[in-house]
């Protein structure tokens, strides 16, 4: 879908003007809006175009990615550079973390996104400029962030501490029931969040109130959460597991066990989830199915991706690269 290098994506449209006869340039015209809506939406034909891998960055791999809409993401990688696609084109990366690399960013709209790093930084987004770092968390860093407006967002770290963002200030709650590490944490309503420990527990966060779930899943670790409301939540782990989070309980399904490895999932309203896994494959998630999605597959591993409500998501990679998955 996108050019290798951002830079050139100046140049590859008009190629698709330069018809043999200008009497065909209305023809390719019409070709041309109809393939971009196909792109931009995942409707039909734009399922046969994904193209897995398309670097965006060259210096790194991405470790995080968050997209309001198929115009609109931001991707960070692990040496502190940050990646945008703004008005559907990919920009160059920016390196705006000189003290360490990202792990996580979120976003809620075009002019506002929070990114963390491992040292404990935090760096926020204002649709024009990167604000200057503010060290957020004093004990360690920041494993996961999830946002669920401008002034609302929850952020984990690696000591087993909450991190809340209210109202442009950082507080740390030390929840002393929480001895594990944190790996990430999804919120998809403003004092509603669920987070997973990296020793499969999950821990439902109310505000700053914490109901702890301990070892829903012994076997394994979770590796990511996303949730579509308050009450539906999908979580997956290293060993392929997927589990359904509804308020009336938890659902293991084993479905990939030791098949496939998932590293991120995500999760539109009204829509299938969409897994990715170390192995480069993604998977299609439905309330009463799975199924492999034949048409990804990324010569290196998925580290995170994010779906819109359009049915489009982005996954990134742990070599710079950019797949553009239809749900």
């Amino acid at each position: 879908m996108y050019p290798s290098n951002p830079a050139s994506a100046r140049t590859a449209l008009p190629r698709v003007f330069r018809g043999e006869s200008r009497t065909s340039l209305a023809f390719y015209v019409v070709l041309a809006c109809a393939c971009a809506g196909a792109l931009l939406f995942g409707l039909g034909a734009g399922e046969f175009q994904v193209t897995p891998g398309t670097l965006i960055d060259a210096n790194t791999g991405l470790v995080s990615i968050s997209c309001t809409s198929p115009a609109f993401c931001v991707a960070v990688d692990r040496i502190g550079e940050v990646v945008m696609l703004r008005s559907g084109k990919w920009h160059a990366p920016s390196r705006i973390d000189t003290e360490g690399g990202f792990s996580s960013v979120s976003c809620v709209s075009t002019s506002f996104c929070v990114a963390v790093d491992r040292t404990g930084n935090a760096f926020t987004w204002n649709g024009s400029v990167w604000n200057a770092a503010y060290h957020a968390d004093p004990v360690t860093g920041f494993t996961s962030v999830s946002c669920a407006s401008r002034t609302v967002c929850d952020a984990l770290d690696r000591e087993g501490n909450i991190l809340l963002f209210r109202e442009g200030t950082w507080h740390v709650l030390h929840p002393h029931s929480i001895t594990s590490s944190f790996g990430t944490i999804s919120c998809p309503a403003t004092g509603m969040c669920l987070a997973a420990t990296r020793t499969a527990s999950l821990y439902l966060i109310h505000g700053t109130g914490v109901t702890v779930q301990h070892h829903v899943d012994a076997t394994t670790a979770f590796t990511s959460v996303a949730c579509s409301s308050g009450s539906s939540c999908t979580v997956t782990a290293r060993n392929g597991d997927i589990l359904e989070y509804r308020s009336t309980g938890i659902t293991i399904r084993r479905t990939f066990e030791n098949q496939l490895s998932f590293t991120s999932v995500d999760c539109a309203a009204n829509q299938p989830c969409i897994g990715v896994t170390r192995e480069g494959t993604a998977v299609r998630i439905g309330r009463t199915s799975t199924t492999l999605i034949s048409s990804i597959h990324d010569s290196t591993s998925f580290t995170s991706i994010s779906c819109t409500t359009v049915r489009v998501c982005f996954a990134v990679d742990d070599a710079g690269g950019l797949t553009r998955i239809p749900v």
